[in-house]
């Protein structure tokens, strides 16, 4: 978060052709909401108590925790947005107003595996196994395709 704000290039590269971006993070705690709606709340309550309203909760990635903030984000008025959860209550607008999911698109999840593979040395043969799906197609021809190119 720092070096982004700092537009700091050399740690982080991709911000060389953003240096006149006035987007900056604010200030970003981690808090360990565990793998149960209790602690989730617990965690979240007591940081309110020392810091204040939240502006924003970004994840969790299970379940029922995000389930139980997005009660609390709804009661707070805050943007909940998780990147795992998809549990069908948590899809309803009208129950959970605040909530939003967000998952990568298919080229940046490929892109991330080409790199992976690129990164420790193994492109060569790559095996990949997925089922025969029209988005698993998708995904293999964006991988060979990525990979062809290195």
């Amino acid at each position: 978060m720092d070096h982004f704000n700092a537009k700091n290039s050399i740690i982080v590269p991709e911000l060389k052709d953003f240096s006149a971006c006035s987007v900056k993070f604010g200030d970003l705690k981690v808090l360990d909401t565990g793998t149960n709606s209790h602690q989730a709340m617990e965690t979240i309550i007591e940081d309110l108590q020392i810091s204040g309203p939240v502006d924003a909760i970004a994840g969790p990635y299970n379940e029922i925790p995000a389930l139980e903030l997005s009660v609390l984000a709804t009661g707070m008025k805050a943007p909940i947005v998780s990147h795992r959860a998809s549990d069908y209550n948590l899809l309803l607008p009208e129950k959970h107003p605040f909530f939003s999911q967000v998952s990568a698109d298919l080229l940046s999840e490929m892109a991330f595996v080409d790199s992976y593979l690129s990164h420790i040395g193994r492109i060569n043969y790559v095996a990949v196994v997925y089922s025969s799906s029209a988005t698993a197609i998708q995904k293999v021809d964006m991988l060979r395709a990525l990979l062809d190119n290195d």
